[in-house]
């Protein structure tokens, strides 16, 4: 399997392993991820035996760096990288099974306000209370 996911890397960024395979139809498989090239994230993955069932085949692991209201894609896109290799969007083996992708976006949030208030005790010892409210 080998698949090209683009993104905006001033709203989002490649965490330094960028894939979770724990859990996934890929568990069992060697993964390579290149992620030389801003804003594409190239991973390769093979094993020894066909891959069989349904499920997640790959988590991939972001790091939200943009503000509040900015987006990215997160898109499946044949790309041509600088050395100029050729890297499909998404493909099996040499194309067999044919793959059906659908492509995503995220959208930055604005991030809840946490306040704390002391609570007094009649020991005399000292607790805090969070309390959590989304900002929409």
């Amino acid at each position: 399997m080998t698949c090209k996911v683009t993104f905006n890397p001033s709203v989002v960024q490649l965490q330094a392993t960028p894939y979770d395979s724990v859990g996934t139809l890929s568990s069992g498989m060697l993964v390579t991820p290149n992620a030389n090239n801003a804003g594409h994230l190239i991973i390769s993955a093979f094993q020894a035996t066909d891959l069989s069932g349904s499920g997640t085949l790959l988590k991939l692991k972001f790091t939200v760096v943009g503000s509040p209201g900015q987006s990215t894609s997160l898109a499946f896109q044949d790309y041509i990288d600088p050395n100029p290799l050729f890297h499909p969007a998404f493909r099996f083996n040499n194309g067999t099974p044919v793959a059906s992708t659908l492509n995503g976006s995220l959208t930055v949030n604005t991030p809840p306000t946490m306040t704390s208030s002391p609570v007094t005790l009649a020991s005399g010892f000292a607790n805090f209370q969070l309390d959590y409210r989304d900002r929409q």
